[in-house]
């Protein structure tokens, strides 16, 4: 069996490889949590529809979440 040498690039580009992995893994949690999120708010607003309501607080909560307008501010 050939002995296995230490190389400092070899070392340098694996754990810059890490690095990305982990990065690339966090960034698709965010995402996932930001879909399902939405998933959730589509859904409650669509129940609001359909028990009469005019969705206006599903539209509300979103946007306290994300800090921007309600659709029924930019209605009105």
């Amino acid at each position: 069996m050939a002995p296995l040498t230490f190389s400092a690039q070899g070392f340098v580009f694996q754990d810059g490889m890490n690095i990305l992995l982990k990065s690339y893994s966090a960034a698709q949690d965010a995402l996932n949590e930001v879909i399902d999120r939405q998933r959730d708010d589509a859904f409650a607003y669509q129940q609001e529809l359909e028990m009469g309501g005019n969705g206006s607080a599903s539209a509300t909560k979103t946007a306290r979440l994300f800090g921007t307008k309600s659709r029924s501010s930019l209605i009105a």
